[in-house]
């Protein structure tokens, strides 16, 4: 029975793994984006904002290391720092574009997914807490 459970642990933890990396992925494109992109319709700063959003893969990448350690509490609110930031930064990229406006319908469905997808992270990072 022991076995089981300690089979289901370390399949929950690598899951867990894999979507915080999945979402490191995230944060990298975004950023890469945002630095590289020269869009009229934003600001001239921007591609400035988008080099210092590298900062964000790389503390979700060291809190992944923290929450394996000793210091899985810092690890943790490292990573729900890192998920209220790239939160602000895609709520700034909605209100900063002077394009054509989303539909308010396409905004919520866009708005629920990323929700969702930032619910989940939080919750894989917290079963890696717990299991620490």
């Amino acid at each position: 029975m022991e076995k089981n459970a300690r089979w289901k642990r370390r399949t929950g933890r690598a899951i867990s793994v894999l979507y915080l990396l999945i979402f490191v992925l995230f944060e990298v494109y975004s950023a890469s984006a945002t630095a590289l992109d020269r869009n009229p319709a934003f600001p001239n700063w921007e591609h400035l904002l988008g080099w210092a959003l590298f900062v964000l893969p790389c503390m979700l990448l060291a809190s992944l290391f923290l929450l394996h350690g000793r210091r899985s509490k810092l690890g943790f609110s490292l990573v729900i720092w890192n998920l209220c930031l790239y939160a602000s930064f895609m709520i700034f990229e909605l209100t900063a574009s002077h394009g054509i406006p989303a539909s308010h319908r396409a905004m919520w469905d866009v708005g629920g997914i990323w929700a969702t997808l930032f619910l989940v992270a939080v919750l894989a990072a917290r079963f890696l807490k717990i299991q620490t």
